[in-house]
């Protein structure tokens, strides 16, 4: 039989009861989501780890004479090393002075240590090690520096087989990773990794130009005093040139006539 086709009718309109509901909970997702976003102080997260500060860079040694001890300061617009020097015959680690900076002005933050990963110029990793260190970065974006070997004992003496006299150098970089706290508490924070390339050598940064004594009977030497007009590194051998009265008697490297 024939059934005539019946005209669609639109459904009612749906309760206020059932509105309701819909309404409130699109309302908490949203507030959800934005006191998410606050408490991460606009920062990303990475494995669970807030950034909420990073490595700026590596501070240069301090204008300093010899009367006086080095003075670093943690001012952003300090002299930065691109690339440190390190001579392994003179000095048994590598300490760099690292400027670290703020990315929330509202977390105050401790520095508690670092690790280092060490690698070639090929970016193969030599060494890893771990460090206790200090510094306090204040809320407000206040700067800090914190001192980091990034050349331990172990580390000289695999990186000197590379070096057998005094004209050789190569290239290494240390990965730092800062490891720290909120002050006020709370999960530990890193910072970005922060790669510092360095040349290491073995008796480069030794100045034998004003050390040696005309008179003494085994020439070279280094055996004329120390002028004390001479400029005394800050970290010796390490930045700046080494002059061998310094070492002379303590490293052989340091004296002229020693062979390799």
């Amino acid at each position: 039989m024939y059934e005539p086709a019946r005209a669609s009718l639109p459904l009612p309109p749906m309760p206020e009861t059932r509105r309701k509901p819909l309404f409130l909970r699109a309302l908490v997702l949203v507030a959800v989501v934005t006191s998410t976003l606050a408490a991460c102080g606009g920062q990303g997260l990475d494995g669970g780890t807030r950034r909420t500060f990073f490595v700026r860079g590596a501070l240069a040694p301090p204008a300093h004479s010899n009367q006086g001890p080095c003075v670093y300061s943690p001012d952003p617009n300090a002299a930065m090393l691109l690339e440190g020097r390190v001579d392994l015959g003179v000095t048994d680690t590598y300490q760099v002075t690292l400027l670290a900076q703020s990315t929330d002005p509202a977390v105050s933050t401790s520095i508690t240590g670092a690790h280092i990963a060490l690698k070639n110029a090929g970016q193969d990793v030599l060494r890893e090690f771990d460090l206790v260190t200090t510094g306090f970065i204040g809320a407000g974006g206040v700067d800090a520096l914190t001192f980091v070997t990034v050349v331990d004992a172990p580390s000289r003496d695999l990186l000197l087989e590379s070096l057998p006299n005094r004209t050789t150098s190569a290239t290494f970089v240390a990965d730092v990773t800062l490891r720290g706290h909120d002050a006020a508490g709370g999960p530990e924070l890193t910072s970005p990794v922060f790669s510092y390339p360095f040349a290491a050598c073995n008796g480069c940064l030794l100045d034998f130009s004003r050390g040696n004594d005309d008179a003494a009977p085994v020439q070279p030497n280094c055996l004329r005093p120390l002028d004390p007009s001479a400029v005394v590194p800050c970290f010796i051998g390490q930045d700046e040139t080494v002059p061998c009265q310094l070492c002379v008697a303590t490293r052989r490297v340091c004296d002229p006539a020693a062979t390799f």
